[in-house]
């Protein structure tokens, strides 16, 4: 028992030593400064994802408010119509939860990539 614990220990050692080192062959000797600017470009594209998402939901809904407030039914009309009357009315859509999952991703990749650039070329 106590064999495999030491085996165990240091296969864990390796195991952590090797992604040292890996990292610090990755990313040079200047490899935190480096992965904190890749991070902090990540973390720039995801909020600006979520800026632009949610003033799409915002912007949705306040428009969906709007027309609900000013719309002025016309019932004397209607009934001159030909066409059936529904007497039921549906509100909104169901869309895939899946679709803003992958606009978002999409999103935020694009505003990696600008931001890259950005930095590439002006700064």
């Amino acid at each position: 028992m106590i064999a495999y614990a030491k085996q165990r220990l240091v296969y864990s050692s390796i195991k952590v030593l090797f992604t040292e080192l890996s990292f610090v062959v990755y990313y040079g000797s200047i490899g935190y400064e480096r992965l904190w600017a890749e991070l902090k470009t990540i973390i720039q594209s995801l909020v600006i994802s979520f800026v632009i998402h949610l003033i799409y939901i915002v912007g949705t809904v306040g428009v969906g408010y709007i027309k609900t407030r000013n719309y002025k039914p016309d019932i004397d009309n209607k009934w001159d119509n030909i066409e059936t009357l529904q007497n039921e009315v549906s509100f909104g859509m169901v869309g895939s939860p899946l679709f803003f999952l992958f606009t978002f991703i999409g999103v935020a990749l694009i505003c990696a990539i600008i931001i890259i650039s950005y930095r590439m070329f002006i700064g």
